[in-house]
C-alpha cells in the first residue's frame, strides 16, 4: 500500500501556512509537515498530485450576479451564507470581493506599493471600485489572488474550505468558544486528534515555536488538510446552498466549500460548554500522557 498525502492551507502572518498530512499506511500512522510559503510562491511549492483544501475564497461572483449593498456591491455567495450556520459567529465567514472588486483592489495594492511617502503607501478602501469590501478583505487581497491562481493551475485538485466548518462537521456541533481562547483551541485540537490519532495540541505548539506563526493558524491549516485527505479518499461532501445543507460533490469547480466526512445533513447545533470542556480536557490529557511516556522511555535508557 502506498502512502497518501493531502495538503491544507491557511493564512497566517502575511503568508500561507501549509500542512502536509500523510497517511503512512504500512505503519498505520499519520505524519505532519508544516511550512510557511509566500503568497506568490504557492504554485511552485505544491505537489501536483495532492488534493488541496484552502481557507480562501475561490470562484468569486461576477458583478452582474452580486447583490447591491449600502456601499456598492456584495460578493457574498450562497455558500458563504450556508457556511455561517456551521460557525460560532457570523463574522467567521466574511463576504469575499466580487471579481471587479478584486481587480480594483489589486490595482490599489500596486499603487500603494509604488508610493514614495508614508501617506502615498497607505491602501485606501475609497480607491476600490465598486465599493463594498471591508478593510479585512482589502488586506487579504494578495492571498485571494494567489488562491485564484492556484485554483486556476490545479482546478480539480484545489478546493475551498473553511476551518470552523471543518471543526464542526466531525464533532457534530459548533464549538461555543473561539479558537483564541485556551479551551477553544484545545477543543479544536481534540477534534482533529480524534480524526487522525495524533497529539495535535503538542504539534501545534511546536509549530508555533518554530515558525512564530500562531498555533491557531496551524490548527486551521491542519483542519484543511484533514478535509483534503477525506477528499483524496473519495469522501467528498460540500456546502453550496444558503440553507447550509450537506451535499455530495457533483463536480462543481467553485461556489462550494469542501467538508471532511460527516454523517450530518444539516447545520449542527451549538455544543454545550461542558462538552467543549470535555474535548479540551482530552487534548490536555493526551499532551500530558505523551510527555509522561517520553520521560519513562528516557528513564529506561
Amino acid at each position: 500500500m502506498s502512502d497518501e498525502t493531502a495538503v491544507g492551507i491557511d493564512i497566517g502572518n502575511g503568508a500561507w501556512v501549509v500542512v502536509e498530512l500523510t497517511a503512512m499506511r504500512s505503519e498505520h500512522r499519520y505524519e505532519l509537515t508544516g511550512t510557511c510559503v509566500p503568497f506568490d510562491s504557492i504554485i511552485e511549492s505544491m505537489r501536483p498530485e495532492c488534493i488541496v483544501a484552502i481557507d480562501a475564497p475561490v470562484g468569486l461572483l461576477d458583478d452582474a450576479r452580486a447583490s447591491p449593498s449600502k456601499k456598492g456591491r456584495s460578493g457574498d455567495r450562497g455558500v458563504d451564507k450556508g457556511a455561517r450556520k456551521w460557525c460560532p459567529s457570523k463574522s467567521s465567514v466574511f463576504p469575499p470581493p466580487t471579481q471587479e472588486q478584486l481587480v480594483s483592489a489589486i490595482a490599489e495594492h500596486e499603487r500603494a506599493r509604488m508610493g514614495l511617502t508614508r501617506e502615498e503607501s497607505k491602501r485606501r478602501l475609497a480607491n476600490v471600485s465598486p465599493g463594498g469590501i471591508s478593510r479585512q478583505v482589502l488586506e487579504l487581497v494578495p492571498a485571494i489572488e494567489a488562491a485564484r491562481k492556484l485554483k486556476e493551475a490545479f482546478p480539480w485538485r484545489v478546493f475551498e474550505g473553511h476551518p470552523e466548518v471543518a471543526f464542526s462537521a466531525p464533532s457534530a456541533g459548533v464549538l461555543p468558544l473561539t479558537k483564541m481562547s485556551l479551551t477553544g483551541a484545545l477543543a479544536r485540537a481534540a477534534v482533529l486528534s480524534n480524526h487522525i490519532d495524533v497529539d495535535v495540541a503538542s504539534w501545534a505548539m511546536q509549530q508555533e515555536c518554530l515558525s512564530e506563526v500562531g498555533a491557531d493558524n496551524w490548527l486551521d491549516a491542519l483542519a484543511m488538510a484533514v478535509v483534503a485527505l477525506d477528499w483524496a479518499r473519495g469522501r467528498r461532501h460540500v456546502l453550496k446552498t444558503e440553507d447550509g445543507r450537506v451535499h455530495t460533490w457533483s463536480g462543481e469547480e467553485s461556489g462550494i466549500m469542501a467538508l471532511p466526512w460527516t454523517a450530518l445533513k444539516e447545520p449542527p447545533p451549538r455544543i454545550g460548554m461542558q462538552m467543549a470542556f470535555t474535548l479540551a480536557k482530552s487534548a490536555g490529557l493526551r499532551f500530558v500522557a505523551k510527555r509522561t511516556t517520553r520521560r519513562a522511555d528516557h528513564g529506561n535508557d
